[in-house]
């Protein structure tokens, strides 16, 4: 956690508790592994607990996001997965309810000096 963010939060009150908190958690190459949005006036949902879940998948030589999960494995996961070109520029953007079956929702063509 050297020279990283663990949390942030947002407080209206100093005395009281915070209201919203985001809290982190990075691998070994100081990329955010996932983050956990705390969000107190929800912890009435059973089901959450008022804390919702993102977790990132690196590709480990170029950095660049393969995946992100969005509370997997509860009832309302969603996941977007990323391609890229041989040149790391964003291809194809998939998205999928389950992590199974996927839906390409984007596609991106670059000229060849560059530009989208």
């Amino acid at each position: 956690m050297r020279n990283r963010v663990s949390a942030s939060f947002y407080k209206e009150d100093r005395k009281k508790p915070y209201q919203y908190a985001t809290h982190y958690s990075y691998d070994v190459h100081g990329n955010v592994k996932y983050l956990v949005q705390d969000i107190r006036e929800l912890s009435y949902d059973t089901a959450h607990k008022g804390y919702f879940r993102m977790q990132y998948d690196y590709d480990l030589i170029s950095g660049k996001v393969n995946q992100l999960s969005y509370n997997p494995g509860k009832s309302d996961a969603f996941y977007h997965s990323y391609d890229y070109d041989a040149d790391n520029r964003i291809t194809k953007v998939w998205t999928s309810r389950d992590g199974q079956f996927w839906d390409n929702d984007a596609r991106y063509n670059y000229y060849l000096h560059g530009p989208l």
